[in-house]
């Protein structure tokens, strides 16, 4: 383990939490209801929550970008730095969820902080109900 992962293992002893995310792995049709059923893997992540809305500044947004409907923004640490035998994170948008203290949140937009090109470090997620 190298310096930064040091670093960021020790800020997320301090002030992180670890909160459930849910990966959509896929579809299944269930016929009788015609409707489309996603399996769900749920995996326990360590994150890092900082509000984007004050209460005296109103609307949150991340300035400089189009990110103006996340209410939240946390910091994630990849899965391969938790667990060696846990597949590399990949944050899916479109279709994965969040759940902090029993609330479900929508991913936003991911911004991964990879300096190396093959070793990313922290996981930054825009997030909203």
């Amino acid at each position: 383990m190298n310096d930064f992962d040091r670093m960021i293992a020790e800020f997320m002893s301090e002030f992180g939490f670890t909160t459930t995310y849910k990966h959509i792995t896929g579809s299944v049709p269930n016929n009788a209801t015609g409707h489309v059923v996603n399996t769900v893997e749920e995996i326990s992540i360590e994150a890092i929550r900082a509000e984007l809305i004050r209460p005296n500044e109103g609307r949150g947004s991340k300035p400089g970008s189009s990110v103006s409907d996340a209410e939240l923004m946390l910091y994630v640490r990849p899965l391969e730095k938790t667990d060696m035998f846990a597949q590399i994170t990949s944050f899916d948008p479109t279709k994965d969820k969040v759940v902090i203290n029993g609330t479900q949140w929508k991913i936003v937009t991911v911004k991964e902080h990879n300096p190396s090109a093959n070793n990313c470090y922290l996981y930054e997620l825009y997030i909203k109900r």
